[in-house]
């Protein structure tokens, strides 16, 4: 009994997040759904940021993602930007794009930012650079 309730308390406190959620488990490759996540270390280990479209912070990351994954419920992309628009307010710089696992199913994961990341980052080191984030194609 207790383990089931442990159990539930722990699935809820995991799926209301806010930025800055510290429960990843290493080799965990999946974002909690509704969420696209940064890594502090490759393959989905450390400590993690993640934002949802209702509690985003545009500029949530802190430049330390070594990993990263998405899992948009209602949107299906995640762009991950190098920098923010401090004048602008807006995501800036370069970027590269997740799609969300439950809407597309595929490319919703990078276990290796240095290395090119994402469809559209092909070939650019994304390593500690993620500082600001977007869901996009949202329904």
């Amino acid at each position: 009994m207790k383990r089931t309730i442990l159990a539930v308390i722990f699935g809820v406190a995991t799926t209301i997040g806010a930025v800055g959620l510290s429960a990843s488990a290493a080799g965990a490759a999946t974002a909690p759904s509704g969420y696209m996540c940064g890594y502090e270390d490759q393959t989905y280990a450390g400590h993690d940021y993640c934002v949802s479209l209702d509690t985003v912070h545009w500029a949530a990351f802190p430049n330390t993602a070594s990993s990263a994954a998405a899992n948009g419920k209602n949107c299906s992309w995640s762009r991950y930007w190098s920098g923010w628009g401090r004048l602008t307010q807006a995501p800036a710089g370069d970027h590269f794009t997740l799609y969300s696992e439950v809407k597309v199913g595929e490319n919703y994961r990078d276990p290796n930012l240095s290395n090119g990341a994402g469809f559209d980052g092909a070939g650019i080191n994304f390593n500690d650079t993620i500082e600001s984030s977007e869901f996009l194609k949202c329904a």
